[in-house]
């Protein structure tokens, strides 16, 4: 079931665990799409899970509106933290939210699920979404853990982003073990600063270069331009089919071997802005 899961949160400061696509979306939709170009490390992983059909029907329509929403239903059963005297460790929303989440550790369940980081300075005004954390998985297995903020890279500072980024983590450990956190992508600030709290948390080292030196980039049609470049000599592209298995298997092979084979250890995959 899923559950608002403020814990150990400061006045203003909560996190909400979603343990399905459809309640992650109902609450993120509307900011995901404005930021559709960078969001998409987490935007389309969810969708994915979503399936095309409810994507392109009631999800398309959520606004503003749905989201305040969203949060007094979800808000009804017990009051957001209200001022610094307010409990630091609690629940709202059902309380079965947490046990179910401890139990995924439990029962080893690689089921995916979403923690978003929220802020509000009224408990009156609806929470703004800070960050987010995806932990999905598809055929092929599990994918590295994915990190986004809708703020400006230049407005992250230390006091704003360590007190999210502890609460964060700390809950992610409630739920995962250590080894599922094997390489985390995102933002390169984002992602400095959760290892580096992480590590702490679990006594686990660093990788100390990127596993993955990324950018994110993207292309519309304004500046997309098709090469006139001719292949090498003997060379063509066609979609590759059974008889190129042997030679697949061994760039993958070799792909596989240059990764992080020590679950113990975090690999930070950072993507620049």
């Amino acid at each position: 079931m899923p559950g608002l899961t403020p814990i150990r949160s400061s006045a203003n400061i909560l996190i909400v665990h979603h343990d399905s696509a459809a309640h992650f979306l109902s609450a993120t939709f509307p900011t995901l799409r404005r930021h559709e170009e960078s969001a998409n490390i987490v935007f389309a992983h969810a969708l994915k899970h979503l399936g095309s059909e409810a994507a392109l029907t009631g999800f398309h329509f959520i606004n503003e509106s749905d989201v305040s929403t969203w949060w007094r239903e979800e808000t009804r059963q017990a009051p957001l933290p209200s001022s610094p005297t307010s409990p630091r460790s609690h629940v709202v929303g059902p309380p079965t939210a947490i046990t179910a989440s401890k139990q995924m550790t439990a029962n080893s369940n690689n089921d995916p699920f979403w923690l978003t980081v929220w802020s509000s300075s009224s408990p009156f005004i609806p929470p703004t979404l800070d960050i987010v954390l995806s932990c999905v998985n598809w055929t092929l297995g599990d994918y590295p853990i994915f990190l986004w903020t809708p703020r400006n890279p230049t407005s992250l500072s230390s006091s704003w982003l360590i007190p999210r980024i502890e609460l964060l983590a700390e809950h992610l450990l409630d739920i995962v073990p250590p080894c599922r956190v094997f390489s985390i992508f995102g933002m390169t600030q984002l992602v400095k600063s959760f290892t580096r709290y992480w590590s702490d948390l679990v006594r686990c080292p660093i990788e100390p270069e990127p596993f993955y030196a990324a950018y994110y980039s993207f292309c519309n049609r304004e500046v997309f331009k098709e090469s006139h470049d001719p292949l090498s000599c003997g060379d063509s592209i066609r979609r590759a089919n059974m008889e190129d298995l042997p030679q697949v298997s061994q760039l993958c092979k070799e792909f596989a071997d240059d990764s992080v084979r020590d679950t113990r250890i975090i690999s930070i995959s950072a993507v620049s802005h």
